[in-house]
């Protein structure tokens, strides 16, 4: 049997999209570290299985294991647009800067993040792919 991801309802009362579908943006916490993942997710059946899709939160739960999570279904949608627009306006460049040590977001919200600096994406790739990188590359990165 497989470990999936607790999920954690505060909602009472979950409502599905116009589509039949649910459309919610969500928390994932890892109850180690207390740092957070935020996201949105559309799916036809709540317990999925769904654990997110960032890099570094994915790296997280292959360091701590699933169940070290905990995901939050925190708003319901009628749409994935509008869900995606909340997201957007929820995970800005300010609320990602100014809580960057307690999230493993490292882009802003919306449709596959709407901003991603170049900064972030080069360290994800070398971390990603495990490469090493030298001392001056590490000095201009940063």
């Amino acid at each position: 049997m497989h470990d999936k991801i607790k999920i954690c309802f505060d909602i009472s009362n979950p409502s599905k999209g116009d589509d039949g579908l649910y459309h919610y943006f969500y928390r994932i916490r890892n109850i180690f570290t207390s740092k957070e993942y935020y996201g949105i997710h559309t799916t036809k059946k709540l317990d999925d299985g769904y654990s997110g899709s960032g890099v570094l939160l994915k790296k997280a739960i292959r360091k701590y294991g699933i169940s070290g999570f905990i995901i939050q279904p925190l708003k319901f949608f009628k749409t994935r647009i509008e869900c995606s627009e909340y997201e957007k306006d929820f995970i800005s460049k300010d609320f990602l800067s100014s809580n960057k040590n307690i999230l493993y977001n490292v882009a802003g919200g919306g449709e596959n993040g709407h901003f991603i600096p170049d900064i972030v994406r080069k360290k994800i790739s070398f971390s990603e792919r495990g490469k090493t990188v030298s001392d001056e590359t590490k000095n201009k990165i940063s």
